[in-house]
């Protein structure tokens, strides 16, 4: 009896907690959220959905070869199933040498390309048209949550210069709560693991490009569909003489140990390397969120 009447109390919390994230959101001026097809973001978008008229939200997304196609994919179909208009903002942080150096202030220069596209689209007629708003100005909201703010984000900065408003965190939603209200509210999307864009892939001080990052999409692919889909295939560059690309591969959970196992290891490690990659090792400690933090210049000399 304890166990259900704690059970009815979780279920009241999560629908009041639900219903002020819900009512956040304003009746009277187009919300524009930037979704990225995560957990959080999906979670907000949803919220806004019920409160915001249709024809005043806007899902915007950045679409650049960062974005791996198969996560394009699910936030076309995130959108259309909450019944929300979907932009995509094709982002020119590539052509950016200073997004292209890979260095610790990488995200800040993509979010700053983010903002700046979405402001000039808002001021383009055809999208004010499109809000059917030319006088209020738009709200503009993430899915950033309460414990990300103890991480370090320099995309953060520039969301604050844009007026980028916080639900999550201004609700003190954390990222156990968004769990939690994505499975009371059954998003599709509930148990999916953190997945960062493909550019978080490449050692720190290893320039991006095209040509790595659609090297990193192919190889996690093939991982993907042998079942493996919260793998991260590193890439690190070896410099003995002639440049040489390592994918270090890290598996959440008992994946590491079912691919270990498995027969189809060789198989999967050959179609790795056909792509160019030169050598692939597994990491014995598994997936870990912000896997560069071994900095490039260690494995320079492997």
């Amino acid at each position: 009896m304890e166990k259900l009447i704690n059970l009815n109390q979780q279920t009241r919390d999560l629908r009041e907690l639900w219903t002020a994230l819900v009512e956040w959101f304003p009746v009277d001026r187009p919300v524009l959220v930037a979704f990225s097809g995560g957990v959080d973001s999906t979670l907000v978008l949803k919220a806004a959905s019920q409160k915001v008229h249709q024809s005043q939200l806007c899902a915007v997304t950045a679409d650049s070869p960062s974005l791996p196609r198969r996560e394009l994919a699910e936030v076309q179909s995130l959108s259309a199933l909450f019944g929300v208009r979907l932009k995509l903002l094709h982002t020119k942080e590539l052509h950016n040498t200073d997004y292209q150096k890979n260095d610790s202030s990488r995200c800040f220069h993509c979010k700053s390309e983010l903002f700046l596209s979405l402001e000039q689209a808002l001021q383009s007629d055809a999208f004010q048209a499109e809000m059917k708003s030319s006088s209020v100005p738009a709200l503009v909201v993430d899915g950033l949550n309460l414990d990300d703010l103890s991480e370090e984000r320099p995309g953060r900065k520039a969301a604050e210069r844009a007026g980028v408003r916080h639900p999550l965190v201004e609700l003190g939603i954390d990222k156990r709560l968004v769990r939690q209200l994505a499975d009371f509210q059954d998003l599709p999307n509930a148990n999916k693991p953190a997945m960062a864009c493909l550019s978080s892939r490449i050692a720190r001080g290893v320039e991006v490009n095209q040509e790595r990052l659609s090297l990193v999409e192919q190889a996690e692919e093939i991982f993907q569909a042998h079942g493996y889909f919260g793998v991260r295939v590193r890439l690190h560059l070896l410099q003995g003489g002639r440049d040489e690309t390592l994918a270090r591969v890290e598996f959440q959970g008992e994946d590491l140990n079912r691919y270990v196992l498995s027969g189809e290891r060789e198989s999967i490690a050959s179609q790795i390397k056909n792509l160019g990659f030169s050598f692939l090792t597994l990491d014995a400690e598994g997936y870990k969120k912000g896997g560069f933090a071994i900095p490039a210049e260690a494995l320079e000399s492997v």
